[in-house]
């Protein structure tokens, strides 16, 4: 190979590719009917980072000067000012709009983005997606966290290898293809790892770093190839973001569509003529100078009135909006991008000082997202939102202090559980010694446990649950987990080898059997939990609910064969609505769930529960409705509208309410409701 001459140099080109991607991720998240697959445009983002970053480390090298502080100073000035400000921003109209149970899920997202790590927090959460995902104002920061935890490792590899004289293409090679068959492996069996894992998404940043190198001591391109390969790329990048959709696996092998695209526009050089006429353009490039903070800005705007009005606005407002994170993307870069930019590399005492106010936000966020008691929080146009009961909410929350938060130890899974092939996607147990108790089912065993487990000292609870797998045997259900009856009947094993298990809980969504009515309905249709997912050894004649029945009867009639003591739960009432999103739209007279209603809705679950007090009368049942729904209405909006996370399952604070009633029943009556 031959060293070309010159270094790296600004590449008008370069922030036209920018923005290229930017738009198409505005316009992915604004219009995802237009763009599906504008989603890509992240993609591209990290093949420019890989290259940009690459170049700068690897021409530093050569000429002597590289410095580890430097670099991370010229990070600081790049990444810090623009983030704070968004943050900040975020925390304080969050204050004003958001429910506490939602402003604490939003603190939550702003110490993840200011300690960069939110592609972590959300793979322990939901999808990218799913309908939550559509209401968390900084979602969009998963990617910046990447981005900086390459930041971190990339400069230390590179000193490595250069100090070393260790051979740079093929190991920079050898640790991008492992990344990618990483991506590969997960993406089919553990989607939100395969997005958001750093590991699996290494291999497109590396490309980029790859290429950066190549450029100064690869082969030269000929002028012929480098006209090319830039439509070539072009044509890449625009077939993914209008043939990719969200339900693609991806990235997988679809992500080689931006990140070879990005690859080929690059190297094609600033000389070529699509790269000098359209990406050179002066309407793209200021669009590439601004990318950043509109980035930053443009789906905060979007989430937040996604909340407030309750769904997704009409075009003529997403419009609107798209048009406001431009301005604000705009003004963040002329009044504080590019003149603490300059400060920062200029002066300690600004670097600290930035520093300093990422930490303040992070810490900020981490306050909110772990305190209950949000009464303080003004609300001065909650009218004009129609959100006037978010007061009482605040003063239901103020006026329980710590209910909810987990303030007793909890131990992780045991080793034996936890490290077997069915170990369950939730598992915990009490600290206080081996669990005499489990807690066994899917997220609605899950979303009971904090309450019942902290209100119970007297016994150790484990919890051992799947998303989307009810507990029960013999017969298939396919839901989030394709492995759902290999994970139950593991468990099942498992919980039957522990003599000193003597009660297990059953607790599931009741809604598996029948058509999805609950406000994420689609969400639920989508991931098969509806009629036709379910299959087994029984008769042929037997309905999806009668074939459910049986799996259900199977795993009572296994624990109690082996000695266990069975308690089963009727799900909390199911509410028909998104709490938050119906008292925004509709106002608390119109956001109301009657009891009849709800026991319409669980009649099959009901009867279900019947057939099986009938076939084993030892086991138990335990029925919520009357802590729910004591009187005819259930006062959903002024008693236990806090108590939801969404249509159905139950929030923290709604945990340690079920879990008063349910442990005083458990016991008979003996348990106090306080320990």
């Amino acid at each position: 190979m031959q060293a070309h001459s010159g270094t790296l140099k600004y590449r008008s080109d370069i922030d036209g590719l920018r923005a290229i991607a930017v738009l198409a991720v505005v316009g992915f998240h604004a219009f995802p009917g237009w763009v599906g697959g504008g989603f890509i445009g992240v993609d591209v983002f990290f093949v420019i980072s890989g290259f940009l970053i690459g170049g700068i480390i690897w021409n530093q090298l050569e000429q002597g000067n590289f410095n580890l502080g430097a670099f991370y100073t010229r990070r600081i000035a790049r990444i810090f000012p623009a983030l704070a400000v968004v943050l900040v921003a975020s925390l304080l109209f969050g204050l004003l709009v958001l429910l506490p149970i939602e402003y604490m899920a939003l603190g939550r997202h702003v110490a993840g983005g200011a300690a960069f790590v939110s592609n972590l927090l959300s793979w322990s959460e939901a999808g990218y997606f799913d309908h939550a995902a559509q209401t968390k104002p900084l979602l969009h920061l998963w990617s910046l966290g990447i981005e900086e935890q390459f930041y971190v490792v990339w400069p230390l590899l590179m000193l490595w290898l250069w100090r070393g004289r260790r051979p740079f293409l093929a190991i920079t090679g050898a640790l991008a293809l492992v990344s990618f068959l990483i991506n590969i492996a997960t993406v089919g069996s553990h989607g939100n790892a395969a997005f958001y894992s750093p590991l699996s998404r290494l291999w497109e940043l590396a490309a980029g770093a790859i290429l950066s190198y190549l450029a100064t001591h690869g082969p030269e391109f000929s002028a012929r190839s480098r006209e090319w390969r830039s439509p070539a790329g072009l044509g890449l990048i625009l077939a993914g973001a209008l043939l990719l959709k969200q339900d693609f696996l991806f990235p997988g092998g679809w992500a080689l569509l931006p990140v070879a695209g990005a690859w080929l526009v690059i190297s094609a050089g600033p000389g070529a003529w699509l790269n000098r006429q359209l990406l050179g353009h002066p309407a793209l490039v200021w669009v590439g100078l601004i990318s950043y903070p509109l980035y930053l800005w443009h789906w905060p705007t979007l989430a937040f009135a996604r909340i407030v009005n309750g769904s997704t606005p009409g075009w003529e407002v997403r419009s609107a909006l798209v048009l406001l994170s431009f301005v604000l993307a705009w003004l963040t870069c002329k009044l504080v991008e590019r003149p603490l930019r300059f400060e920062v590399l200029a002066k300690a005492g600004t670097r600290i000082s930035l520093c300093a106010l990422l930490a303040t936000c992070g810490g900020a966020g981490y306050a909110v997202s772990s305190s209950w008691n949000m009464a303080a929080a003004p609300i001065d146009f909650a009218d004009h939102l129609n959100v006037g009961l978010l007061d009482r909410a605040r003063t239901r929350y103020a006026g329980n202090p710590g209910r909810g938060a987990a303030k007793f130890s909890l131990s992780p899974c045991p080793d034996t559980l936890a490290h077997a092939a069915f170990a369950p996607h939730f598992c915990l147990k009490s600290a206080q010694g081996a669990p005499t108790v489990a807690l066994f089912g899917d997220s609605h065993a899950d979303d009971k446990y904090v309450g019942i487990a902290e209100q119970d000292r007297a016994h150790a609870w484990l919890l051992a649950a799947n998303s989307s797998c009810p507990p029960v045997n013999g017969i298939d259900f396919v839901g989030d987990a394709a492995d759902c009856r290999q994970r139950t009947e593991g468990i099942t094993r498992w919980l039957i080898a522990r003599p000193e298990i003597r009660t297990v809980v059953l607790s599931f969504w009741g809604n598996y059997t029948l058509e999805p009515y609950a406000a994420d309905h689609r969400a639920a249709a989508k991931a098969g939990r509806g009629a036709g997912r379910i299959s087994g050894p029984g008769d042929a004649t037997l309905s999806q609910q009668g074939l459910f029945l049986l799996g259900l009867e199977n795993t009572v009639d296994l624990l109690q064969r082996n000695g266990k003591s069975v308690v089963l739960l009727i799900d909390v009432p199911e509410l028909p609505f998104f709490p938050a999103d119906c008292l925004r739209r509709s106002g608390a007279d119109s956001c109301k769930l009657s009891r009849q209603e709800v026991l319409a809705r669980q009649a099959p679950l009901r009867a279900m529960m019947k057939q099986i007090q009938l076939k084993y009368p030892q086991a138990r049942v335990y029925d919520s409705l009357a802590f729910f729904c004591a009187k005819a209405q259930c006062e959903l909006p002024d008693d236990t509208m806090s108590y939801y996370n969404d249509s159905h399952h139950l929030s923290p604070f709604g945990s340690d309410y079920y879990a008063t009633g349910f442990l005083h029943w458990l016991y008979g009556g003996e348990h106090d409701s306080r320990p």
